[in-house]
């Protein structure tokens, strides 16, 4: 690519593929037009600038240069026409069915599917009950990976495995360790690794963002050339300098294929994208976070370090449109008006060992027939009690035990979109407090409704972002349709309670699908008294009917 002395000197820019990259020769005039392509880098040696053969690129370099183009190959133009094919999926009606999947796919499914294929970086910002997690399985399965990654939030890591068998039709060999040491997780992972090499079966590996990069897994991690790298709620490693963001980038040269699922993609700002995207595609808005904000944001305030506007945000759109695919509840026509989902948390030692004790003695005094409705209500919230952290003694007196389920819903709180109202339900004052607490260490005002306050017409008014709502206060003739989030921190025993206070946000004057999430500790009653309300079901009855089964069985 270097010039001789008998070369001509040129005034157009010529492109063609060379060493699998995309090369420009570009003259001098244009430069700093050629530096300021995101990706594009100068090669002295060759004399020439070059990209990565990514079909973005590729489209970017042609329209940046447009006019001002000499000679042009055939590779870089049929790059440049994939990406346009690729956009053009996004409106597209009638295509082809995900294949190889158990059931059908929506439209919008579909377009996301056809869309991303053939993309190597991309990112699915697609909402609560929209389906990113179908599509993305359709996406492994359609490119035959053997190799793939799972980076989820902790709550998240349980439900993954359940959708493979929902939607694969692909045999997987899962790994999804949650318990143990890092170092317990990294041999559990070679083995489960070396398990479905030797059966000739595709293996996933799912981490927490917490577990992924510490030593030791994560030097293994980097060993391995990766066929897909998945970061559920990628907005996990919005943070440009934090630790799990900077390990996520290091991955981008250990991976062929790195996708991104969201339906929260900028939850506080738009400089939340940088830390996101340079772990799918570093291209598009480069690998200097300083360069990225003095492009996208005007400094001030004190010591300058205050963000006082944001600039370019075409420009910044259209670069996030380029790799994304988007998609909002409220799009979707095949959608349900109602979305629920749940969440997991893990009981610390103290805690389990104090529930399990509470359990026992409940479960045999069901055996012993000593048990009635009334004070199997008791023993039941004394349960619930303890899986949202603490235990009331008889005296009145409240033992804390575990911040789980707090941990718990600051997660899933960080997940909705900063300026969205959300209701949370509690069953207890405790409860409230706590998320209180937790609205206000997000950056949250929180309102409540309960026996003791009322801040309904305040919140109504907006002028708080969330409202903390006990059950039996808060279950009939209140209007909370201001939000299409809502929150069961905790629940209650009653059909009728729970029943009626989901139809205070799904009710007429809601204009937007429902997404309600349930936040539950795992191996506990939380997930049957869930399953009890789901299957509208008196809870007690439930659980005293299912405890004599079990021990009729045994």
């Amino acid at each position: 690519m270097s010039q001789n002395g008998n070369e001509k000197p040129f005034a157009k820019v010529h492109v063609r593929f060379y060493c699998d990259k995309i090369c420009a020769k570009v003259p001098p005039h244009l430069s700093k037009v050629a530096a300021s392509i995101s990706g594009c880098k100068y090669i002295a040696r060759w004399s020439c600038w070059v990209l990565n053969p990514e079909p973005y690129l590729a489209r970017n370099l042609l329209n940046t240069f447009k006019g001002e183009l000499g000679s042009i190959d055939k590779e870089t133009i049929s790059l440049a026409q994939s990406y346009d094919a690729s956009q053009k999926q996004k409106e597209a009606e009638n295509l082809p069915d995900i294949p190889n999947m158990k059931s059908p796919a929506w439209n919008h499914q579909r377009q996301a599917f056809h869309f991303a294929k053939d993309i190597s970086g991309t990112m699915l910002a697609m909402d609560m009950g929209t389906g990113k997690t179908f599509t993305s399985i359709g996406l492994i399965q359609h490119r035959k990976h053997d190799q793939i990654m799972i980076i989820a939030p902790k709550s998240v890591i349980a439900v993954w495995p359940l959708e493979f068998s929902r939607y694969a039709t692909e045999k997987f060999i899962i790994c999804a360790p949650r318990k143990g040491t890092i170092a317990d997780k990294t041999k559990f992972a070679k083995t489960k690794m070396e398990d479905a090499s030797k059966l000739m079966r595709p293996f996933v590996l799912i981490l927490n963002y917490e577990a992924f990069w510490r030593p030791p897994i994560n030097k293994w991690i980097q060993s391995v050339m990766w066929d897909q790298i998945v970061y559920d709620e990628i907005h996990r490693i919005k943070a440009p300098k934090g630790k799990s963001s900077t390990f996520a980038f290091s991955l981008v040269k250990n991976s062929k294929f790195r996708m991104g699922l969201t339906g929260t993609l900028l939850p506080h700002s738009p400089l939340d994208a940088f830390g996101q995207f340079k772990a799918i595609d570093p291209s598009v808005f480069g690998t200097s976070y300083f360069r990225f904000r003095n492009r996208y944001a005007t400094m001030g305030g004190f010591g300058g370090k205050q963000v006082v506007a944001y600039e370019n945000q075409l420009e910044m759109n259209e670069k996030i449109e380029s790799i994304s695919y988007q998609v909002e509840a409220s799009d979707v026509q095949d959608l349900p008006e109602t979305i629920h989902s749940y969440r997991l948390c893990t009981l610390n030692p103290k805690t389990r060992k104090l529930y399990d004790e509470l359990d026992d003695d409940m479960y045999a005094e069901i055996e012993a027939g000593e048990i009635n409705i009334a004070n199997a209500m008791v023993k039941v919230l004394r349960l619930q009690q303890l899986t949202s952290g603490y235990l009331k003694t008889d005296d009145g007196e409240i033992i804390q035990y575990g911040e789980e389920k707090y941990e718990l819903f600051k997660e899933v709180l960080g997940e909705i979109p900063q300026k969205k109202p959300v209701v949370i339900f509690c069953r207890f004052t405790s409860d409230i407090q706590n998320v209180q607490k937790a609205c206000e260490s997000m950056g949250r005002t929180c309102a409540e409704l309960s026996g003791h306050k009322n801040n309904l017409a305040e919140w109504q008014a907006g002028k708080f972002n969330c409202i903390a709502v006990q059950v039996k206060s808060g279950g009939v003739g209140i209007d909370l349709t201001r939000s299409s989030y809502c929150v069961y921190y905790s629940i209650g025993h009653s059909l009728g309670d729970y029943r009626q206070s989901l139809k205070r946000t799904h009710r007429p004057g809601q204009k937007h699908t429902v997404k309600y999430y349930h936040l539950l500790a795992e191996g506990t009653v939380d997930p049957t008294v869930y399953a009890a309300l789901r299957s509208r079901k008196k809870v007690v009855d439930y659980i005293l009917k299912g405890v004599r089964i079990e021990a009729e069985n045994l």
